[in-house]
């Protein structure tokens, strides 16, 4: 009965007029009344809303759990800033599907808040496919230089930082500007979070992402041949490179690429006209699976030996020394380029 209430409302609600809304909207007070509300409207909401907003915390939760100990303790858990750069687009993009929490059941969220979301959450997966990008283009440029010279150039590191961000605020600025009504930002019909009526922000995001993901594998192709083409050298110098470059995190960096390939295969179908998309049933569940990504990311990084040791605490830290090695290793280059490595 309380479902049918609420269906009736949905369809009976006339909004105001979309400029005083959004001017009206942006106060705190809204997110004020936003939890307070909350607490009011949680036991009405379906499931599958509920199964949403648990993996979009969590994987806030885990995100967050998991930076903190390379924020806190840069000694004990090293990290680039790339690393730094890849998982905040990730608590970005968690962050996004949080924002109208309280107003899934009911009215329509206030206009402003709306409109926020509507822009992060097609911002947002540009941003975490970037940033994923510019982490592995630092990676294989490290081992390049960890393999053939002895210091590391940072004069690209700027431009891989900030290329992503500017990639989102662009990307939101125009999911906003080609709204010709905002009424045309409102909740989707599975009332998990706002999004454009239009079809135009949807196929943006999903073409960059596409466009991201071929050429990260291209990327990880090239970083796996290198590897295979240097293996020797790498045995040699894997001790004195930074952690990042370890084969174990190389190996957590090919898996989430191939996790976040499945991910983006889940969400594809934002991109289809709705009039293809025939299983409402399926599209239902693969919306409520898109928070399922940033927790994917956090197990996969924050799984790591050093980020679980922080939180050990009963267990006393030692910094860890490289091994002594006991044999001479000389190393000759091939007349193909590669590298083989002998013991003496």
């Amino acid at each position: 009965m309380w479902n049918k209430m609420v269906y009736r409302s949905l369809l009976s609600h006339s909004p105001l007029d979309a400029g005083f809304r959004l001017l009206l909207s942006f106060p705190a007070v809204s997110l004020v009344q936003g939890f307070r509300s909350f607490l009011f409207t949680s036991m009405s909401l379906s499931n599958i809303t509920k199964a949403f907003n648990a993996l979009a915390i969590i994987g806030l939760t885990l995100l967050t759990a998991t930076v903190l100990p390379a924020a806190l303790t840069p000694g004990r858990v090293p990290r680039s800033a790339m690393w730094f750069c890849m998982i905040t687009s990730w608590m970005v993009y968690s962050a996004s599907y949080i924002l109208i929490m309280g107003h899934q059941a009911g009215p329509q969220p206030p206009s402003g808040l709306c409109a926020i979301q509507m822009m992060t959450i097609y911002a947002a997966p540009p941003l975490t496919a970037t940033t994923g990008i510019s982490f592995l283009v630092d990676i294989l440029l490290k081992i390049k230089k960890s393999l053939f010279t002895n210091a590391f150039g940072h004069r690209y590191t700027v431009t891989l930082l900030i290329l992503p961000w500017v990639i989102y605020l662009v990307v939101a600025a125009a999911a906003l500007g080609v709204i010709s009504d905002f009424s045309q930002i409102r909740r989707d019909t599975n009332n998990l979070y706002c999004h454009s009526t239009q079809e135009t922000q949807a196929r943006v995001s999903a073409i960059i992402c596409i466009i991201s993901l071929v050429i990260a594998l291209l990327v990880e192709f090239w970083i796996i041949a290198t590897l295979y083409r240097n293996w020797a050298l790498f045995r040699v110098k894997k001790n004195k490179m930074v952690k990042e470059l370890h084969l174990a995190s190389l190996i957590r960096l090919l898996l989430f690429t191939l996790q976040t390939s499945i991910g983006l295969g889940i969400g594809a179908p934002a991109a289809l006209p709705k009039a293809s998309l025939n299983n409402n049933d399926s599209l239902t569940i693969r919306s409520a699976l898109f928070p399922l990504l940033p927790v994917m990311c956090a197990l996969t990084f924050g799984s790591q030996g050093d980020v679980l040791s922080f939180y050990a605490f009963w267990r006393r830290w030692r910094p860890a020394t490289a091994p002594v090695p006991h044999h001479e290793v000389t190393v000759r280059k091939s007349p193909t380029g590669s590298f083989a490595a002998s013991e003496v």
